[in-house]
């Protein structure tokens, strides 16, 4: 009496995968469209469609949709980092890997839009945030925009790469028209930048960008040459090291280091941290030491307009004291008598105020890469 209501259930959920498959194949994929025809619960359905026709939340339909300028820059930070682009038949999606929670939500929230919700128009994505073990993942709908991203941002293995790892078939690189934003640049230093503190005098802290899965020639030729322009140093300065814990490829596994005295003109041109993100909070820490490290654009103000115009309007512009103003133009400047005992410029200029002013004022508006909101003050004083 038992085999008997057991054969009915088979025969009624073989009936339904069969009317499934037939919808399936005439074009129907829609859940809830399905539920209405076969008068079952979407859940339902779901179980009963076979494996080999079953799409998952992270792989949905491939629409397409327009990204904008915070979204592309929060997608290009994140692939700088430990971001990755999953390509499919259908598009690519955006998938983020943290440790901190915080992290991720944030990223999640500036992403919400790519975010598969409505079951009318697209399968919805029941998780897009993942918590398991130690870490915490996003991922994006699929999208045929993101597929273009993917295009740029990866490329095939070499045989050096198939021959250690046959599984990984692409790698990433640096396209040749990023543009570094302060955004993305945020995302990045979140995601795989260190405040390094050191013992030594003249560095007490260095940021440090793991860059370990990008090719040298990238990171030489695209991604230094702009952060030398948004610290506004000389191109030696940035170094971009071999890290020794990542042995046997030549090509990749460098690190990009920062001085610890260009660290205040990075933090100014990414911003400050998010609210939401507590976790990485103390990256913003950092403590300027005792002696006043001189940029070179500083040194060069000071040795054009030291002596031509009065002392007060060179060291509030500098936003020095008086004491560092002169000990820096008569050790590093070479200027030795630059003030009579009153205090008036010894060589009066009368343009000099003026055109101190404009060049001070030109160098603090000195564009940063693509945008100049949150861009770094290029005196290098650190606020108080």
């Amino acid at each position: 009496m038992g085999a008997r209501p057991v054969n009915q259930r088979r025969q009624r959920q073989q009936a339904l995968a069969s009317r499934l498959a037939k919808l399936i194949k005439s074009g129907i994929t829609n859940r809830l469209r399905l539920a209405e025809l076969c008068g079952k619960s979407v859940s339902t359905i779901q179980r009963s469609i076979p494996a080999d026709r079953k799409r998952t939340g992270h792989y949905t339909t491939g629409r397409s949709i327009r990204l904008t300028s915070r979204e592309r820059a929060v997608i290009e930070g994140g692939l700088l980092g430990d971001g990755m682009l999953i390509k499919n038949p259908r598009g690519a999606a955006f998938e983020f890997d943290n440790t901190e929670g915080d992290v991720v939500d944030w990223v999640a929230v500036e992403l919400g839009r790519l975010v598969a919700r409505d079951p009318n128009e697209r399968y919805v994505q029941s998780r897009p945030v993942a918590r398991y073990k130690a870490m915490s993942r996003f991922r994006t709908a699929t999208w045929k925009d993101l597929d273009a991203l993917w295009a740029r941002w990866y490329q095939r293995s070499g045989q050096e790469t198939v021959g250690r790892r046959p599984w990984c078939h692409s790698r990433k690189q640096i396209p040749d028209d990023f543009r570094l934003t302060p955004l993305s640049g945020r995302l990045w230093y979140l995601g795989d930048g260190s405040l390094v503190r050191k013992s030594t005098r003249e560095t007490s802290q260095v940021i440090s960008f793991a860059t370990h899965g990008f090719p040298l020639a990238g990171l030489k030729d695209t991604l230094k040459p702009q952060l030398v322009q948004v610290l506004r140093c000389r191109s030696d300065e940035v170094a971009i090291r071999p890290d020794p814990r990542v042995n046997g490829y030549p090509l990749y596994g460098h690190a990009i280091t920062i001085p610890a005295r260009y660290v205040p003109r990075w933090l100014r041109f990414i911003g400050p941290c998010p609210e939401a993100v507590s976790s990485y909070r103390y990256k913003w820490d950092y403590r300027e030491g005792e002696r006043r490290r001189w940029l070179a654009d500083e040194l060069d103000i000071l040795r054009e307009y030291w002596g031509r115009i009065p002392h007060g309007v060179i060291c509030a512009g500098l936003g020095v004291t008086l004491e560092q103003a002169r000990y820096a133009a008569q050790r590093r400047c070479g200027v030795h008598r630059g003030y009579s005992n009153s205090g008036r410029p010894l060589r009066p200029r009368s343009d000099a105020d003026q055109r101190f002013q404009r060049e001070l004022r030109a160098t603090k508006r000195r564009p940063a890469i693509a945008n100049s909101k949150g861009g770094a003050n290029c005196l290098g004083a650190t606020p108080k």
